[in-house]
């Protein structure tokens, strides 16, 4: 399975709109099943940007469920580099430029310049 960037600043955005009185456990994304969602999940939470918990079935290495209990300073920090949609659509785009397989470290400085040069430009 892969890292889906467009799905990872999905499942931000649902945690963060989630009621924090609640543990996540079956978040729904269209397009998405729920082996692809769960995965994600488990980069994310491995990348240190969730707080929770990943469920394996004996002998297998894909996760089977997981909880979510909230986002880390990470997680944040990612996600408000990543909310604004146009932002979004520009990073993607100047990241495509060299390939899609790019870590979120190099994601979230191209993230941060194109907010640095419009609120400059403004």
């Amino acid at each position: 399975m892969k890292r889906d960037l467009d799905l990872i600043r999905k499942i931000l955005l649902k945690t963060e709109d989630s009621n924090l009185d609640e543990a996540l456990t079956n978040i729904q994304v269209e397009g998405y099943e729920s082996d692809e969602i769960a995965y994600n999940i488990s980069l994310l939470k491995n990348a240190g940007f969730l707080e929770g918990e990943i469920l394996y079935e004996i002998g297998s290495v894909v996760p089977s469920a997981y909880i979510i209990f909230g986002m880390t300073w990470l997680g944040h920090d990612f996600l408000d580099a990543c909310r604004n949609e146009g932002i979004w659509a520009k990073a993607k785009e100047k990241i495509r430029t060299i390939g899609n397989d790019v870590p979120i470290e190099v994601i979230k400085a191209v993230l941060i310049e194109i907010m640095k040069k419009q609120l400059i430009g403004s």
